[in-house]
């Protein structure tokens, strides 16, 4: 029955081991249905990503493309700019040129009218001279043999200009004339006109030449000077007609020029007799044996002397300035064209690069969305793949199911089979052991009567049994008290016999101990004599050895007290030794030889005695150094590695301090020079014209200079922007802001009030660079002025309708308009 019913359990298990693996089947099949639909999906997800990432590629190709184009733009801007900035400063420069070249070429002309002036007017004549020569001007005298003023008639350095009017005094002013008729006609129209006196060199008057040579050739004196250098003939300096050569060397005959005023002492004092030359300096100090002329040089306008010469220099300088004015004014104008051009070109590249930013900005965005979508793709392939991995790890876990459900159906199956094999033969075996039970039965009917019989036969015998048990108990207890009383009487003869036995020996044995007893007492005397001897002799021996432990007593009491006093010395020493030296006496435990040489003992105990008085100087030993100088090694060791890490820390941070500052420098001056140009380029814009530039009050530490503003509106001299009006400054700073926008672009820009200062035509300039940054930035600004509302998208007001109660009031422009139309 337990086999039958187990066989159904097995059965039912077997049923539901089937059910369990046909649905486990069926989810198998679900899952790889959602497996395969999972690859397909991913197969078409990585379709999109392989055709995004093409996409992707291909924009980077055009942006790279896009890139190399703007950077080539960006290198021709800078260049156009450099070349722009270079053009703006060359113009500079030669306007610089030009405005010092009219300032000379004003001064060369005012100089040139003024010596023209004079000798027009022949200022510096006396009064006759002047009346003489202004009368030969007007016409009113003949020039007929009337050569003119002495002064207008040689030609001479202005170096040497003041030495020839020293050397010529009063001759100066002389008129030269060719013949006395002309000397009289001269005299007679000053005397008519009552102009005053004139001093006269007649040609055909002159002394003769060889008269002259003879004069020359009697100068006593030595023309070397005193360091070698001869004095230089005055003559040789002056120029004039081939005709008046002789005039000249009679005026100047024996006149010199020498160095300074010591060297024309030093060769006056050396002349001898009367005659003599004249020496003169360029300072105009004139030196001669019977007179000495000195004072300050007089200045070359006061002079009459070399005003042709200088009139003659003036004009070639004059003319020489005015052709470097003219191509100068040449250069400036080719400059102005090339920086026309420059500007133009500028812009045009400006304009191309902005637009190609924009294009690349689109580009870029396009290129970000693309990149967007493609992470996006990438996102859905992972998690699809981790969908498709948990779909496998599942379908792994279903068909493992499915194999462990196979697996217990076969084993179930195995088991109703083995259970069905084994129910048949237990059938067999139940048959067998049936015909066996009834075979047995009848033999233990048999068996059993059999064992009845006995069982009756053994209740009598055990009842024979207990009653002989009982009677041997009994003769058993008899028995044992007879034994007792037995003993006991054995025990009593034997006492009695021993009694016997020692009377009958105490009887045979008295007479002997009486014999016995005399002879004992016969050998006690003597022994007792012999045992007082010898107590005498050990009593002898005994005070002998009394005495003698007595003596080792002492010796040994000595001895102990001196081991005593030596242990406590030794104890001393090793108690100085350890506080002294930090040593013990085990450490030179060693025996030391005596020493036989006196004075290497003496020698020891100095040194010993020595060290001692060292040792007392050093004071008491600290037994806590030991410890202090482990700790002030280790407290060393911590301070010197962190004065390491410090002095490491302080290097790195003074190189990285260090980078900053040059990083920060290149980036400071670069933006430095980016604003410059801005700024440049917006002020000229605002202004229409002009030039305006940034200063650096310290070139050599950029990060701790300030910056300085100088400005030169149109019509203006460069000045700095404190010395501007209001509106200029304004305006300046609005030039400054939109530079700064320009090379660092914001998105936001609140302007307080900005336009306060402006008149009508500066803020129509104002809103219209303003609308060049409303592409890149919004801005947001507080004004009263209609104008720079009417260019705005939404204008915010706040109005206060009721007193204490204030509200927004807004209008969108563009919404106006759209509604208007």
């Amino acid at each position: 029955a337990a086999t039958q019913g187990r066989i159904l359990e097995e059965t039912a298990l077997q049923v539901q081991f089937k059910n369990e693996l046909s649905k486990v089947r069926q989810e198998a099949a679900r899952v790889e249905a959602r497996e395969s639909r999972l690859s397909a999906e991913e197969r078409k997800v990585a379709a999109e990503r392989e055709e995004a990432r093409g996409q992707i590629e291909a924009k980077e190709q055009v942006i790279a493309q896009m890139e190399v184009e703007v950077r080539h733009i960006q290198e021709q801007l800078t260049g156009c700019e450099d070349r722009l900035e270079n053009s703006e400063s060359r113009l500079a420069e030669i306007q610089e040129e030009v405005s010092q070249m009219e300032q000379e070429e004003t001064r060369v002309s005012s100089q040139l009218e003024l010596l023209k002036g004079l000798l027009t007017s022949h200022e510096g004549y006396s009064s006759g001279v002047k009346a003489l020569l202004t009368g030969m001007d007007q016409g009113k005298v003949s020039r007929e043999g009337v050569l003119g003023a002495l002064a207008e008639l040689i030609q001479i350095a202005p170096p040497e200009a003041a030495a020839v009017d020293a050397a010529l005094g009063i001759w100066s002013e002389a008129v030269v004339v060719e013949t006395s008729a002309a000397a009289e006609r001269c005299r007679d129209f000053l005397k008519e006109s009552q102009a005053g006196r004139v001093l006269f060199l007649i040609l055909e008057r002159l002394p003769s030449e060889d008269g002259q040579a003879v004069h020359l050739a009697s100068c006593p004196i030595s023309l070397e000077g005193g360091q070698g250098r001869p004095p230089v003939d005055l003559r040789e300096r002056v120029g004039i007609t081939p005709h008046l050569e002789p005039l000249l060397r009679f005026l100047l005959a024996d006149t010199w020029l020498v160095t300074d005023r010591s060297e024309a002492i030093e060769r006056v004092l050396r002349m001898d007799g009367e005659a003599g030359s004249r020496f003169v300096t360029a300072d105009g100090e004139l030196f001669q044996r019977e007179s000495v002329r000195l004072g300050s040089k007089p200045a070359e306008e006061g002079l009459v002397v070399g005003r042709m010469s200088r009139l003659q220099s003036l004009e070639v300088a004059h003319a020489h300035v005015q052709r470097r004015l003219q191509e100068t004014l040449g250069n400036l104008e080719r400059v102005q064209n090339d920086h026309d051009a420059a500007r133009e070109e500028t812009g045009k590249l400006r304009n191309r690069f902005q637009d190609k930013n924009q294009e690349l900005k689109i580009l870029h965005s396009g290129l970000w969305s693309s990149r967007d979508g493609l992470k996006k793709l990438e996102e859905e392939i992972s998690v699809l793949e981790l969908e498709r991995g948990e779909v496998r790890e599942e379908l792994a876990g279903v068909r493992s199911q499915m194999e462990t459900a196979e697996r217990n159906l076969n084993e179930k199956n195995q088991t109703v089979e083995q259970l069905e094999g084994s129910v048949q033969t237990a059938r067999t075996r139940i048959g067998e052991l049936t015909a066996r039970r009834e075979a047995d039965s009848v033999a233990l009917a048999g068996a059993e009567a059999q064992q009845k019989a006995f069982d009756e036969m053994a209740a009598n015998r055990r009842a024979s049994l207990q009653t002989l048990e009982a009677a041997l108990s009994h003769t058993g207890s008899q028995l044992t008290a007879r034994r007792g009383e037995l003993n006991e009487l054995c025990e009593e003869q034997a006492r009695c016999a021993e009694q016997i036995r020692e009377l009958e020996a105490m009887a045979e044995g008295t007479v002997q101990s009486e014999r016995e007893a005399a002879e004992a007492v016969a050998r006690a005397e003597r022994e007792k004599q012999q045992a007082a001897e010898a107590a005498r002799e050990q009593e002898r021996e005994w005070q002998t050895l009394s005495q003698e432990t007595e003596r080792v007593r002492s010796a040994l009491h000595r001895e102990e007290m001196k081991r005593a006093q030596l242990s406590f010395e030794k104890e001393q020493i090793d108690a100085r030794l350890r506080e002294r030296y930090e040593v013990t006496l085990e450490t030179y435990a060693e025996p030391v030889l005596p020493i036989a040489d006196e004075a290497a003992l003496a020698e020891m105990t100095r040194e010993v005695e020595a060290l001692d008085q060292k040792l007392k100087r050093m004071g008491p030993v600290n037994l806590a150094s030991i410890d202090e100088e482990k700790e002030l090694t280790q407290r060393y060791e911590h301070l010197t590695t962190q004065q390491a890490d410090l002095e490491k820390a302080k290097s790195d941070l003074h190189g990285v301090i260090l980078k900053i500052n040059r990083t920060t420098r290149t980036m400071f001056r670069e933006t430095f020079e980016a604003i410059q140009r801005e700024f440049r380029s917006t002020f000229k814009q605002l202004f229409r014209g002009g030039e305006a530039r940034l200063v650096l009050t310290d070139e050599e530490d950029v990060l701790e200079s300030g910056i300085e503003i100088i400005a030169r509106p149109p019509g203006k001299t460069l000045q700095s922007i404190s010395l501007m009006s209001g509106g200029e400054k304004a305006m300046t700073s609005i030039a400054l802001l939109f530079a700064i926008f320009r090379v660092k672009p914001s998105p936001f820009c609140l302007l307080d009030e900005i336009d306060a200062p402006l008149d009508e035509a500066n803020v129509d300039r104002f809103t219209g660079a303003l609308k060049e940054f409303l592409q890149q930035s919004q801005f947001i600004i507080v004004t009263h002025n209609k104008k720079t509302i009417s260019m705005s998208d939404v204008m915010y007001g706040i109005t206060m309708a009721e007193s204490g109660v204030s509200r927004i009031v807004s209008v969108k422009f563009k919404q106006q308009e759209k509604q208007a139309a």
